[in-house]
């Protein structure tokens, strides 16, 4: 809160530092003209009478965009990825002050510290971890992240990189928008060690029917070890991401389970 009054007690002479906090524009001018929310915020509802929660707008991205055939860039089904997923480990009680660096991640490549006070990054002025966030929501698929730390008293320049598919190493568990995703295939899952000869290891935890998942025959228990052929290792977040980028309604998707030790092959039809 004391980051945020001196925002405003500097403002307007830091406004050019808070331009980014605009961000990027969206496909849809406002949320009552979002396809999935259409008729679905009646003003006489008596729970949210008529308002749209700033979640709905982001949860109704992926089967909007989807169903009108246009791409789902990774910023959408992966939004305001947390400082972690880059190997910024971020201290909860501090402003922007770096915990720790994870060991081979982007941070450390970085040379980020432990104790580094972030000041800016791509010269945005931090508060909190949200900000971290919000840049890096913001930020492309490839390329890197400015940042100036206070270390020890001194001003330190350091160069985050941006690899392919950064986005896709977070968490999605925690977020909405897994549960939203997870309705393509009709089921949710869990990453579990690989094992059975397979590095691929999806094990099926909740079939909802009726749905794509239960009309296949998949079972609770089920370990994915095969998708399309692909065998390589796949959280449930980049197998989602694979099913909401690369297949279209209607497209099948061929599933390799284990099932009690036996293999059996399902196919998989995603709802129009």
């Amino acid at each position: 809160m004391s980051g945020a009054l001196e925002l405003h007690a500097n403002y307007p002479r830091n406004k050019r530092s808070l331009v980014g906090k605009t961000g990027l524009a969206l496909p849809w001018r406002t949320p009552e003209v979002v396809p999935e929310l259409k008729g679905k915020h009646r003003k006489d509802d008596i729970t949210q009478k008529g308002c749209i929660h700033c979640h709905d707008v982001q949860d109704a991205m992926v089967p909007s965009l989807r169903a009108a055939g246009k791409p789902v860039a990774d910023r959408v089904i992966w939004p305001y990825p947390m400082p972690d997923t880059l190997g910024l480990k971020m201290a909860v009680h501090e402003r922007a002050v770096v915990e720790a660096a994870t060991n081979a991640s982007p941070a450390e490549q970085a040379g980020f510290e432990s104790g580094d006070e972030i000041l800016t990054m791509e010269g945005q002025p931090l508060i909190s971890i949200a900000d971290i966030q919000w840049i890096l929501h913001q930020a492309p698929g490839t390329g890197e992240i400015e940042a100036e730390v206070n270390r020890n008293e001194q001003k330190t320049k350091l160069v985050l990189p941006l690899e392919k598919g950064w986005r896709r190493k977070g968490d999605m568990s925690w977020r909405t928008m897994g549960w939203h995703v997870s309705r393509l295939p009709g089921f949710q899952m869990r990453t579990r060690p690989s094992g059975n000869g397979s590095s691929l290891a999806l094990r099926v935890n909740n079939i909802w029917p009726p749905g794509p998942g239960a009309e296949a025959g998949i079972a609770d228990g089920d370990v994915i070890v095969e998708i399309d052929g692909l065998k390589s290792p796949m959280s449930e977040g980049v197998f989602l991401t694979y099913l909401s980028q690369k297949k279209k309604p209607g497209q099948t998707i061929d599933l390799v389970v284990l099932r009690k030790g036996e293999r059996r092959k399902a196919m998989l039809t995603l709802k129009k």
